[in-house]
């Protein structure tokens, strides 16, 4: 997935047949010293900051600190059925295989900070 992300664009992933696109919508928590926006695996915390906005982008409400495999841990708590996810190997951050955050075109690497 990453290769496909770094060979094609955004627009012809989510145009073609192969490949779901989603726009995530990333909400940063304003007080960044109470720890808040800090994700914890599967917790039903997870579930909460990640929602579907009423124009249907995702948005979830995560912290500058976060890492990028934090981000997709709390996706995947609220999005893995929709998003087919479920039942494929996992990484060595426990998220699924086989999808990637994309910033405008870049991958997002799973030790990145979401600033």
């Amino acid at each position: 997935v990453a290769a496909s992300v770094e060979i094609f664009s955004i627009e012809e992933l989510r145009s073609d047949e192969r490949h779901d696109v989603h726009d995530v919508h990333l909400v940063l928590a304003l007080d960044l010293l109470d720890g808040d926006g800090a994700a914890e695996v599967g917790s039903d915390e997870d579930e909460t900051r990640a929602v579907v906005e009423a124009d249907g982008r995702v948005a979830i409400h995560c912290a500058e600190w976060d890492a990028i495999s934090d981000v997709k841990r709390a996706l995947e708590a609220r999005f893995s059925e929709a998003w087919d996810l479920t039942g494929r190997p996992r990484d060595r951050d426990g998220c699924f295989a086989g999808w990637e955050l994309v910033s405008g075109e870049t991958p997002l690497g799973p030790h990145f900070f979401v600033r």
